[in-house]
């Protein structure tokens, strides 16, 4: 699965506008929205902007969700009705106010430099679009075995 950062055209540019938006969509994902989120804000490239997008969640990830909101001021929180993983990315990109995005699924994990090197790699480039691969980790075994074709 490749994974995807794009260049946001805005046409007003702030001075503290952040360097990268990252979207994060948000459906019955309790069990991974922490982990997601903490490998966000661990993140060496700093001025970043956190998109969490609520796509009508009926499970208790916004309770989790809370307390990192609290401890971090980079997160904002989108709420819309249930409308699928494109519905709430496009909610996401209306309100990015970063140089550059990425989409991020809320069971995945960044590495600690991940915004830092793809950051500066589109930069140095002048990329509008960067695609990168990711590594697939499972929660078990058995999970492992039946997608093995993930690796």
């Amino acid at each position: 699965m490749a994974e995807s950062f794009y260049l946001l055209q805005s046409e007003q540019q702030e001075t503290a506008q952040p360097m990268v938006t990252v979207i994060i969509p948000v459906y019955n994902v309790e069990k991974y929205i922490s982990d997601c989120l903490e490998s966000v804000r661990r993140q060496t490239l700093k001025n970043i902007e956190i998109l969490v997008v609520n796509d009508g969640t009926p499970d208790r990830s916004m309770e989790v969700i809370a307390s990192a909101l609290e401890e971090d001021r980079r997160i904002r929180v989108i709420t819309k009705e249930n409308g699928g993983l494109s519905s709430a990315r496009n909610a996401g990109l209306q309100e990015a106010r970063g140089e550059y995005v990425l989409f991020l699924d809320s069971d995945d994990l960044l590495c600690t430099d991940a915004l830092e090197l793809l950051y500066w790699r589109a930069k140095g480039q002048d990329l509008d679009d960067l695609f990168y691969s990711a590594d697939a980790f499972f929660d078990s075994e058995e999970a492992a075995k039946s997608h093995g074709n993930y690796e």
